[in-house]
């Protein structure tokens, strides 16, 4: 479970990010391009988080040798 807290957060960011932006917290108001881009953004930032926490590690790895 613990390897799915970052995933939940990010989810709740994005979602909460949107939400503020157009002022709307109820989804159900929300036009069908909003929801596109709230799943849009969500699917890309599933696909970054982890290259990046590879790329991170990687970084580590060399700065320790």
């Amino acid at each position: 479970m613990k390897t799915y807290i970052p995933y939940i957060i990010i989810l709740v960011m994005t979602y909460l990010a949107i939400a503020f932006v157009k002022m709307q917290f109820n989804p159900q108001y929300w036009t069908a391009g909003e929801r596109a881009s709230l799943i849009l953004t969500y699917i890309g930032e599933m696909i970054l988080y982890p290259l990046l926490k590879q790329i991170a590690k990687y970084i580590k790895e060399d700065a320790e040798m």
